[in-house]
């Protein structure tokens, strides 16, 4: 059943790929500041590998979690919900005082910016059959 609402279908697209940049942006670009994290720290090589691997843990337990939640609350609550507390989290790495700090931060940053993965199938349901592919490979 897919809607058309014109260009809104765009806005939600547009939506979902910025929410997906964002996270991808802190998931993927943490690993080229680890040579900062390790000099700003007076860390080794092992403190900064645990700070980098926090996040992946945060993803890995959030995703199934995420996904049930946006079926019982609703994706919009829960996309824009995660989003918000992981924009919070970020904002709390900015500030933490040692390397257990900053790695719980950036887990719940990712922990809750993993919300952004579950916009693809939101995006999708407002484009037709034969151009939702289009809309969740965006």
């Amino acid at each position: 059943m897919s809607r058309d609402h014109g260009s809104l279908k765009w806005v939600v697209l547009v939506a979902a790929v910025l929410s997906q940049a964002t996270f991808s942006a802190t998931y993927f670009g943490l690993p080229s500041s680890g040579g900062e994290i390790a000099v700003a720290g007076d860390l080794s090589l092992g403190e900064v590998g645990t700070i980098l691997a926090a996040p992946l843990l945060g993803m890995l337990l959030s995703v199934a979690i995420l996904g049930v939640l946006a079926d019982r609350l609703g994706e919009r609550a829960v996309i824009g919900g995660g989003l918000a507390v992981a924009a919070g989290a970020l904002l709390g790495a900015s500030t933490a005082e040692g390397p257990t700090a900053l790695a719980a931060w950036l887990a719940n940053a990712v922990l809750f910016g993993a919300s952004a993965a579950i916009g693809g199938k939101a995006a999708a349901a407002w484009f037709p059959s034969d151009r939702r592919a289009f809309a969740v490979s965006a």
